[in-house]
């Protein structure tokens, strides 16, 4: 009888482990860190590195948080936008994130920009990083400098 109850004992306390870790990683979107690169860009999806001064969610709220750095890894561009989007259950609507940055003038190779923490909604299943840019400016014939070619690159990462 003894040992029938200590049985049970283990595998109820196996079975509520079982389900206390399920449930913590259901909440989690994405697997971190990951990463996507082009010949242009690299972006990577990260864990949040929270210090005094960063707000971090509270229980029981809808969002994740994560941080984002896009890393120039080719040529030097001109006039960089960054923005972010997720997709929203049951729409085709795609929702911007607040984050968005733009970069006048020169961003050379190796520079880069990071979002230290950046907040998701946990039904979401994508999060969409769009870079756009333009090319090296061009002097046209009576001397007017234009801005170069426009060019955008988008990244989109998925739930697992």
């Amino acid at each position: 009888m003894l040992r029938k109850i200590i049985t049970l004992l283990v595998v109820f306390f196996i079975t509520i482990g079982t389900i206390s870790i399920v449930n913590a990683e259901s909440t989690r979107i994405f697997e971190v860190p990951v990463s996507q690169k082009s010949d242009q860009w690299k972006v990577e999806l990260g864990e949040v590195k929270y210090h005094s001064k960063m707000s971090r969610p509270k229980k029981g709220e809808n969002f994740e948080m994560y941080s984002l750095k896009i890393t120039n890894i080719g040529k030097d561009v001109h006039n960089v936008e960054f923005e972010t989007y997720r997709d929203e259950p049951n729409s085709e609507t795609k929702f911007g994130l607040s984050l968005e940055d733009e970069q006048k003038g020169i961003f050379e190779q190796g520079m880069d920009v990071s979002f230290a923490n950046m907040p998701i909604y946990v039904k979401a299943n994508e999060l969409e990083v769009v870079i756009s840019w333009h090319g090296k400016p061009v002097t046209l014939k009576d001397g007017t400098v234009t801005e170069g070619r426009e060019y955008k690159e988008t990244f989109t990462f998925t739930r697992n």
